[in-house]
């Protein structure tokens, strides 16, 4: 069996989150700044099949979201977000409006290792700045500056300072004569 969720459990145990053991999977919820996610851990088919999905869950900003008047840009930047994600998918639920993050991962005759566990653990939980990104879109409309956006403007604004003070300076310059 390449996984269970006893192992789970443990790892789970190790890194001190709280969770829920039933039959067919593990339930926990997190929380962040402004949000609460669900989680739902899976080993489907004999522990063949890995499985984690987080869904969004925020009453106030209503992140169930099917007819939302800014669903077009949030899905756009679900898309984004897939594009630049090594592993997992962001999903919209078109028949009820559900946001979730869902990591699947088919290991066969492989392990799982601890250290594997780990990582999918960080990049799922991790996932606050995205949750906050999809609440400012259904807020404003607006897509999110990714870190790029934002230096090439800091950038610029001093550029143009500069542009300005070396003006001023050569004004004052030439009404001294020099």
């Amino acid at each position: 069996m390449a996984v269970t969720l006893e192992e789970i459990s443990e790892w789970l145990e190790q890194q001190e989150y709280n969770f829920g053991l039933e039959e067919d999977k593990i339930v926990l919820i997190t929380s962040g700044e402004d949000s609460q996610s669900l989680h739902r851990i899976r080993a489907k088919d004999d522990g063949r099949i890995f499985e984690w999905n987080m869904v969004i869950v925020d009453e106030t900003t209503a992140l169930k979201v099917k007819e939302h008047k800014h669903l077009q840009t949030l899905l756009v930047y679900l898309l984004q977000m897939n594009y630049t994600t090594k592993f997992g998918t962001w999903e919209y639920d078109p028949t009820d409006g559900e946001i979730a993050f869902n990591i699947e991962i088919p290991l066969e005759d492989a392990v799982m290792t601890f250290k594997q566990f780990e990582r999918i653990c960080s990049m799922t939980m991790n996932t606050e700045t995205q949750t906050n990104n999809i609440k400012k879109i259904l807020e404003t409309g607006e897509m999110p500056k990714d870190d790029e956006d934002e230096r090439l403007a800091i950038l610029e604004e001093l550029l143009a300072k500069l542009m300005t003070q070396a003006a001023e300076e050569e004004t004052a310059a030439d009404e001294e004569g020099i």
